[in-house]
């Protein structure tokens, strides 16, 4: 008797349990199926916007399944596979944007932009001029666009394409639409990353003409007399591009250190003492301050520059440090 009400128990303990299961996959499927397509937009965007992407992806993707053909829900979907770093399934979307609306010049961009992102973690020069292939298109639809220089620019570059890189920054000059000074820069970059610097310093020199104010190129004019080892020369374009801007920490590292190469310890401590002020947690700053003030025979605060520049991670110094101990 107690068997038979045990197993009749157990009958209906499985029978209840199996009734439950159906029924909260039942309530979990009707959800799904019931919530309409503003609710589920709605809910999408709210995540994008709060730069929530898992989520996001998941309600654009649900979307998406409701056979939506708005662009823009491609767009923001391919976004947000972007931001959780899905390349590949990002770029199918990207290309899916453009071929719902060729004419905006927009989604070419937003595709270029991943490839460019792809080919920069897969070092793949293919999906660099993948890249490249899309931006022409961009360009052709909208010439007025200085990001889209840029960023054709930085992949031609990235293939070592040079020529094709000027090109596209001179078409940016023609235009007269935009920074003068900024793209005689990059003209210059590219001239220096071929090793052309006589060509790199004439468009360091109209960088400056164009704008005064344009304190990089003052730099980059110290760093091509650096090349040519005009270490005195170096040191006025270095200066010149502190006097324009002070908070430019890479020209006081650079007058710093080629004072205490030269010996001149003093200097080097002093260009380094302000360089501190500008950025007390930079590492080279501190060995430099640390190894200037050993040489003018002030060890233990010499050394305490040193440890701390080693705390930043300058391996320098951690080495140095090891002599000392």
């Amino acid at each position: 008797m107690l068997k038979k009400r045990l197993d009749a128990n157990l009958k209906n303990s499985t029978v209840f349990t199996l009734l439950f299961l159906i029924l909260s996959s039942g309530i979990y499927f009707l959800r799904d199926v019931c919530y309409s397509k503003g609710y589920i937009l709605e809910k999408a965007n709210y995540y994008f916007f709060d730069e929530n992407y898992f989520f996001a992806a998941r309600y654009f993707n649900k979307a998406i399944k409701l056979k939506t053909l708005d662009v823009e829900v491609y767009k923001d979907y391919a976004q947000s596979l972007l931001g959780l770093e899905n390349y590949d399934l990002a770029i199918k979307y990207f290309k899916l944007t453009v071929e719902l609306d060729p004419f905006d010049f927009e989604n070419y961009y937003a595709l270029g932009n991943v490839l460019y992102i792809k080919a920069c973690n897969t070092n793949d020069k293919k999906i660099f001029l993948q890249a490249c292939n899309y931006l022409k298109k961009a360009i052709n639809l909208n010439p007025n666009s200085e990001k889209l220089y840029l960023l054709i620019g930085l992949c031609y570059r990235k293939c070592s394409l040079y020529k094709e890189a000027r090109l596209f920054y001179n078409k940016a000059l023609a235009s007269q639409k935009f920074s003068k000074a900024g793209f005689y820069n990059l003209i210059g970059n590219t001239f220096r990353q071929e090793g052309l610097n006589l060509d790199a310093l004439e468009y360091y020199q109209k960088t400056k003409d164009s704008d005064p104010s344009f304190f990089i190129a003052y730099y980059n004019i110290g760093e091509i007399y650096y090349n040519f080892k005009d270490f005195k020369q170096a040191l006025f374009w270095y200066e010149k591009s502190v006097e324009v801007n002070k908070e430019f920490v890479t020209s006081y590292i650079k007058i710093a250190n080629l004072y205490y190469n030269n010996s001149e310890f003093e200097q080097s401590k002093d260009w380094a003492l302000e360089a501190l002020k500008v950025n007390p947690n930079n590492a080279k700053v501190n060995y430099i301050l640390g190894m200037s003030l050993i040489k003018l025979n002030k060890k233990e605060e010499g050394m305490k520059y040193l440890k701390y520049a080693a705390d930043y991670g300058d391996y320098e110094s951690l080495s140095t440090l090891k002599t000392f101990i």
